[in-house]
């Protein structure tokens, strides 16, 4: 464990097993180190060596490492030529490619990441100017999805917004998501995110403290590598259909998706959206004048009067959604969008389809994002 004292020096403690702890030593005094200004971040590599990254009072990152021996002390951001940094870092580093990361916020509140490989000399990059992403105002969280082989940086704008940076790493062209915008009904964040990724099922999570001060946790984010490609990511999570405007606006969100990630033009352009089965079956619906960015931008203007024409869905459906499947063609397999419903023939009916068990499923208090009150 690395912390910080008062007169900026960092200190290690340690411990194996259930044996007491030892006082690792002063780690920046030891080597007549520039004081820490903020907290550190620390991690160990294939080769045993102890890194502990932090920024130091002239706002640059700099790294102590030992392994058996002497403590070194590297300027990363100083060798890479990147700007000062204005808050704390986050290092990580991925042992498939014997890779070191270290990603920080600069004081143009652009996310600016320094990598090296091995021993290979450290390098540095923008990552905010290729995506364009909004300036960060806090410190980020950044993480290695190995299933979908892609890097995430998520971090808080000075409007309380979530944002992820993502991209493939070795030559990939970061892609920015506004969280907030893509998960409705989310609050804004009051400080910096937690971030995380789960192998094997390959999910991804999100959880940050709200401007109510309360804990929420961001739908799960599922990446799929299919066929080769590393550009297929399904974003799922549960949620109660809370009433027809609601349903709407899930319905609208996934049939922008495509247009919103650029494979088209339009919505009908999309060949394997359920908005053509929506329209030809006369199920797709309008409440009155759209209001949301999604509904606005959902299609041309044909298109909308088009479905505005169409009629309303009834009441029962209020509280219940379709399950179909979705083809996915690149991947040649097939995605489930179930929501959270109450209405007990349709549940029976997902059930059936899933080829589940047909039993009553536990009642909970119906919510669209985990929350806990902060003591």
């Amino acid at each position: 464990m690395i912390y910080r004292t008062g007169d900026g020096h960092l200190h290690e403690l340690n411990w194996t097993g259930v044996a007491p702890v030892i006082y690792g030593g002063n780690l920046t005094g030891a080597i007549s180190a520039p004081p820490a200004a903020g907290d550190p971040s620390a991690f160990v590599n294939a080769n045993g060596d102890n890194i502990v990254v932090y920024r130091s009072s002239d706002g640059h990152i700099r790294s102590v490492y030992w392994l058996d021996g002497p403590s070194g002390l590297d300027d990363l951001s100083g060798f890479a030529g990147t700007p000062p940094a204005a808050g704390d870092p986050v290092a990580y580093y991925t042992a498939h490619d014997d890779t070191h990361q270290v990603v920080y916020r600069g004081g143009d509140g652009h996310l600016y990441e320094l990598y090296w490989p091995g021993v290979a000399p450290v390098v540095g990059w923008d990552l905010t100017a290729p995506s364009g992403a909004p300036a960060a105002a806090g410190n980020p969280a950044a993480y290695y999805s190995v299933g979908a082989d892609t890097k995430h940086i998520i971090y808080r704008s000075a409007d309380g917004r979530l944002h992820e940076i993502r991209w493939v790493p070795g030559g990939g062209t970061p892609a920015h998501v506004d969280l907030l915008t893509a998960f409705a009904g989310a609050p804004p964040a009051a400080d910096r995110p937690a971030a995380f990724t789960v192998e094997g099922p390959n999910s991804q999570h999100v959880a940050y403290r709200g401007t109510d001060n309360h804990i929420y946790a961001e739908p799960t984010i599922t990446s799929m590598r299919c066929a080769g490609r590393r550009d297929a990511q399904l974003r799922d999570f549960e949620h109660l259909i809370r009433d027809e405007a609601d349903f709407n606006r899930h319905l609208d969100y996934m049939h922008w998706n495509p247009v919103k990630h650029g494979y088209v033009a339009q919505v009908s352009h999309w060949p394997y959206s359920s908005f053509h089965w929506d329209v030809k079956k006369g199920g797709y619906h309008q409440i009155g004048e759209a209001t949301s960015n999604h509904s606005t931008a959902l299609t041309s203007a044909n298109e909308l009067a088009r479905t505005r024409a169409l009629r309303s869905l009834g009441p029962a459906a209020q509280t219940s959604v379709r399950d179909r499947d979705r083809a996915v063609p690149p991947c040649g397999g097939t995605l489930k969008i179930i929501a959270a419903i109450e209405h007990p023939p349709v549940i029976t009916k997902i059930v059936t389809h899933l080829g589940l068990p047909a039993r009553a499923p536990p009642r909970a208090a119906a919510r669209a994002f985990d929350r806990f009150q902060l003591a």
